[in-house]
């Protein structure tokens, strides 16, 4: 495989692990979102909160969503234009990546 052929492959691996490491984020982000809302509603039946006592729970919530949101985003690669803030898997990455799992590539 030509210099330039392999230096494509590893974008394009690291691209499929960004997307699958964003994948795994969103996941969990949804599903902390899901366990946060029945704690609301389960405090708010035990406790009887006030307006500014389920106020203040529900801006949390967004505010943590909004991030989580922006992180998967970041980490999938949207919006690669903010290249600064985007820490994605390089070339150099993934080939040590490969390098660790396959011996036999090594000090080639």
């Amino acid at each position: 495989m030509s210099p330039l052929g392999l230096q494509n492959e590893l974008t394009r691996i690291g691209r499929i692990l960004n997307r699958w490491q964003a994948e795994i984020r969103a996941i969990l982000l949804i599903t902390s979102v899901l366990a946060w809302l029945w704690l609301l509603a389960l405090s708010d039946l035990v406790f009887r909160y006030q307006r500014v006592g389920r106020l203040i729970p529900w801006l949390l919530l967004i505010i943590g969503v909004a991030a989580g949101v922006l992180a998967a985003a970041r980490r999938a690669g949207i919006g690669d234009e903010l290249d600064a803030l985007a820490a994605g898997e390089t070339r150099k990455g993934v080939q040590a990546a490969i390098e660790a799992r396959r011996k036999e590539l090594g000090d080639k």
